[in-house]
């Protein structure tokens, strides 16, 4: 499928397991493709669908903009991962807002738990992802970045709204993307090293500085590589920063399913599954539920304060002026609930984005809130 995004048809990828149920919400878990990947052969790659059929989430495989046909034969994407080195960002796409309004448009149609919305990737998608905790953690609850690192142009904006988990799995013997060491990359521009990227994160999570490792055990003796697992718990909001450290590992996805580009990528472990590893981080990150969330609007006229946003079951509407009426419309305009209070029950409405009207006796206000 596709989306129009800033003058151009975006493209993704998206998988329904079978046990979906539109009366249930679902999690939500976007994969991103390295550079001059596609949504195909990421889903081949990762092999994603497998672990959402087992835990009920849906996967969306979102492409960079087209970049050209790849040293496989085909189509190539890249990323605006930050670095400016890659094709995007030199176009000055936005692929923030464009996931973000990938969100959104996908809310509309499937029931998703906006609480529960992850991002991963590899190489470029990795430092995509990265790129997407700093500057979207309003939206998403946690990322997990794969032989990927934070890049150093961004260090100095570095202002992530909300608490928000990270996990990392990078390989010491990288020879594409200097990942524990940081550095320039293959394809250039700089990334700070892994250990830098934590430090990064745990002092915006507010995390104490207390590490826990343990080296998993070495199942496979012939991948020729071993993994540890670094984890701090203590972090505001229950968030969480995890590395796995692949020893000896390359630029490599565990458990890939790959054989085109073995020998330029380095070893892959095989002690785990690193996508299965991904979802049981995820799974156990969703944002933090408050009941505080609010938003204020205002006109020349009055001031209006809806409460909670996103909400699940009922919404509040407080203002200065009297309230004449409440309208509920969906995102294209159609109005589905009138009422004539300020505080009614959305629990017949189905997830996702829609617009509240407010007539007060002075002005008409209308901002969006979701339902979850």
């Amino acid at each position: 499928d596709s989306i129009y995004h800033n003058g151009m048809f975006r493209t993704y990828q998206i998988y329904i397991p079978p046990l979906y149920n539109p009366a249930q919400s679902s999690p939500l878990v976007f994969v991103l493709h390295g550079g001059s990947g596609n949504a195909e052969y990421m889903s081949a790659y990762t092999q994603f669908n497998l672990t959402a059929d087992t835990a009920n989430f849906i996967v969306v495989y979102p492409e960079g903009i087209y970049t050209g046909i790849n040293v496989g034969g085909q189509p190539g994407h890249e990323w605006a991962d930050g670095r400016m080195v890659m094709l995007p960002d030199s176009l000055g796409i936005d692929d923030v807002d464009f996931i973000s309004h990938l969100i959104d448009t996908i809310s509309l149609h499937y029931n998703i738990c906006s609480s529960c919305v992850f991002a991963t990737g590899i190489s470029n998608g990795g430092i995509m992802c990265q790129r997407l905790a700093s500057e979207l953690s309003n939206k998403l609850a946690a990322v997990a970045s794969v032989a990927a690192s934070f890049p150093d142009s961004l260090v100095s904006s570095f202002a992530p709204s909300d608490p928000i988990s990270i996990l990392f799995m990078n390989g010491t013997n990288d020879p594409i993307t200097p990942v524990i060491q940081g550095g320039i990359g293959l394809a250039g521009g700089s990334n700070i090293s892994t250990d830098s990227a934590i430090t990064l994160w745990v002092n915006h999570n507010l995390c104490i500085p207390t590490i826990d490792s343990i080296t998993l055990p070495n199942i496979n003796l012939l991948d020729l590589s071993t993994v540890t697992k670094y984890t701090y718990s203590a972090c505001q909001d229950s968030t969480e920063i995890l590395f796995y450290k692949i020893n000896n590992g390359g630029h490599t996805w565990p458990q890939e399913n790959d054989t085109l580009h073995v020998p330029f990528t380095g070893a892959c472990n095989h002690d785990i599954n690193g996508s299965n590893e991904i979802w049981n981080f995820f799974r156990t990150h969703c944002k933090k539920q408050t009941t505080s969330n609010t938003d204020l609007i205002s006109s020349n006229h009055s001031s209006i304060i809806i409460y909670p946003n996103p909400a699940s079951e009922n919404i509040y509407v407080d203002s200065d002026l009297k309230i004449e009426s409440v309208s509920i419309c969906d995102i294209f305009g159609k109005c589905i609930q009138k009422h004539y209070v300020g505080n009614f029950s959305i629990s017949n409405l189905t997830c996702g984005i829609y617009i509240i009207i407010v007539q007060t006796s002075e002005s008409t206000i209308s901002s969006k809130f979701v339902k979850q």
